[in-house]
């Protein structure tokens, strides 16, 4: 009888003890939300306060350059607004929206400036399509449309499709190649003996950069040998030339007579 009371008084503790614990997880259940209702009633409170802070509205948006006026007048609505809640990234992407834009980056000085560095495209070549010409950069952006008669120090092209819709060339492979043939055109400065004003790339088996007067015909393979053999040809060569063909391994020379 006695070992029977002692059993059924340590069942009563058990329960005791287990009330007591969920007793327990159910209070601190109860402050951890109240605590957190606080702290975002807190936080609340405090972002209002500070979104009305007249010392963080935007005063002043400076560009680099200062010339980008179409800049100015796209972010005339950012002014006044707060510079700590500011959303960079929704201004780059709208600026970034610009063709003639390639990059830009946005610092806030606070208290209430905001500046923006732009880096714009810079124009490469005129393409010719059809009866359009473009002024694009080397990563085929079309910029803007010029009239024929427009003179342009810049390279001419020929033999490329545009995408007017996308403002882009479609054939970007092409430029690719173009650039590869320019960077090693400068690097064993062939422009000393052929200065480039046009390149037709219409045909990849054949082609063709000009001075106006003489012409290299290339292929878009070893790109790199060709022109530092072009150039020490050009170096050793006496007479005055019509075209060189590289296309083979032992480049054609056709003299002018």
């Amino acid at each position: 009888m006695e070992q029977t009371n002692k059993k059924v008084e340590e069942i009563r503790k058990r329960i005791l003890l287990r009330k007591r614990r969920k007793i327990k997880i159910f209070l601190y259940l109860i402050l951890t939300g109240v605590v957190i209702y606080g702290l975002f009633l807190l936080r609340m409170k405090a972002l209002k306060f500070l979104w009305n802070l007249e010392i963080f509205k935007i005063k002043e948006i400076k560009i680099y350059p200062e010339t980008l006026t179409q800049i100015k007048e796209l972010l005339e609505l950012e002014k006044d607004k707060n510079l700590l809640f500011l959303d960079a990234n929704y201004i780059i992407d709208k600026i970034n929206s610009l063709t003639e834009v390639e990059r830009c980056k946005i610092v806030k000085k606070f208290p209430s400036t905001l500046e923006i560095t732009i880096i714009l495209r810079k124009p490469w070549a005129i393409l010719r399509h059809g009866e359009k010409i473009y002024i694009i950069d080397k990563n085929g952006i079309v910029l803007s449309n010029i009239q024929d008669n427009t003179q342009i120090d810049l390279l001419y092209l020929d033999g490329i499709k545009v995408n007017e819709e996308e403002n882009r060339v479609e054939e970007i492979e092409k430029i690719k190649i173009l650039v590869e043939i320019e960077k090693w055109y400068n690097y064993f400065n062939i422009s000393y003996f052929l200065k480039i004003k046009k390149i037709d790339i219409s045909n990849l088996n054949k082609i063709e950069i000009s001075d106006g007067v003489k012409s290299v015909f290339l292929i878009p393979e070893n790109i790199k040998i060709k022109l530092e053999k072009l150039s020490t040809v050009l170096k050793n060569l006496s007479n005055d030339f019509e075209y060189i063909d590289t296309r083979f391994e032992n480049f054609y020379i056709k003299l002018k007579e």
